[in-house]
């Protein structure tokens, strides 16, 4: 399943535009570990070159990515 994050207006707050930041690593990650032969950038989904660059990003979307996979787990536990 493939998810686009697609903005048409500009983003005025910086709050805002991070966390679009971090949904879009969030997706280019969760997309590369359900199919390594599939590369997505930034770019492809609306962004910037390199935005995914910021260590703090990627901090914040590896995070991400451990709680999504310890709700997976417990989802399927709970079956």
């Amino acid at each position: 399943m493939i998810f686009y994050v697609v903005l048409s207006d500009v983003i005025d707050d910086p709050i805002l535009e991070q966390g679009v930041v971090v949904l879009r690593g969030y997706v280019i990650e969760r997309i590369s570990t359900e199919d390594p032969s599939r590369h997505v950038l930034s770019e492809d989904l609306g962004g910037r070159p390199h935005e995914q660059d910021d260590p703090e990003v990627k901090e914040v979307v590896e995070q991400l990515l451990k709680i999504a996979d310890e709700l997976n787990r417990n989802a399927e536990f709970q079956r």
